[in-house]
């Protein structure tokens, strides 16, 4: 790999030993070169140029005076960055170049067309893109959490969603999106209810009396006590409120239309 004199200057006076500065040099430009057995340090701020045309650097930077930390800076005609086996090094990854730094992480079986692309942050959006593959899995401790195809989203048994407890959360955010239960066809928010007649009222059974019997069968038709009226107009009458109250907890989760 042939380097710029520039570069090689930039390597040199950086070197702590000006004879391993020499012998890197000379071992990136591909000349013979001894094997270090010993580290090769850059001073801070250096950067280690790859490229002909300085397409890539790595330095240890030091613009954070208090957070000094290692940098991949790219070129601006492709931010990409490939992890493979290095039998693969050589490929031709056959990948768009990248306006926006993207690291591919590449599968080990068929690293040209398997990989896992993330990155791609253009300000708004970013990527998590698995490519060649069915699944993307994510694990805690060695265990699958969450896993997800290009139609399905799993979420594994014993694995449970917990909610805020302060402002709460939205499944759906408008009454025109599609939600369905059990493999049931989604639908929009169903319509309301009927709207609910007025509450029946009536004078209370002095004993209620539920076991019902036939009613009489001789002018006038009825009831064969008075407690027996007056009980059926009772559980009337709880139904009511029960369906309303049934009625007004369902309007407050939006599963149907209020009223």
């Amino acid at each position: 790999m042939a380097i710029s004199t520039n570069l090689e200057r930039r390597i040199f006076v950086s070197m702590a030993d000006p004879d391993a500065g020499r012998e890197l040099c000379d071992l990136l430009s591909g000349a013979t070169a001894p094997v270090y057995t010993a580290d090769v340090s850059l001073t801070d701020g250096t950067d280690l140029v790859f490229g002909t045309g300085l397409d890539a650097m790595l330095r240890w930077s030091t613009a954070d005076a208090d957070n000094h930390t290692l940098v991949i800076a790219l070129g601006d005609d492709n931010q990409s960055v490939h992890i493979t086996d290095k039998g693969a090094i050589a490929t031709d990854w056959n990948v768009a170049a990248n306006t926006h730094p993207t690291v591919y992480i590449h599968s080990n079986t068929t690293p040209a067309t398997h990989y896992l692309a993330i990155g791609g942050h253009d300000g708004t959006t970013a990527h998590l893109d698995v490519r060649g593959g069915t699944t993307l899995a994510l694990r805690v401790g060695g265990t699958t959490l969450v896993s997800l195809t290009a139609t399905t989203m799993t979420l594994t048994d014993a694995h449970n969603i917990v909610l805020g407890t302060t402002t709460g959360t939205k499944i759906g955010t408008a009454t025109t999106q599609k939600i369905g239960f059990y493999n049931a066809t989604p639908v929009t928010q169903p319509a309301a209810l009927t709207a609910q007649d007025t509450t029946i009222t009536h004078t209370a059974p002095g004993t209620p009396d539920f076991a019902i019997q036939n009613l009489t069968s001789t002018s006038p038709f009825g009831f064969v006590t008075q407690d027996e009226g007056n009980t059926v107009l009772r559980v009337i009458a709880n139904l009511q409120v029960r369906l309303a109250e049934v009625e007004a907890r369902l309007e407050s989760l939006g599963l149907v239309a209020a009223n």
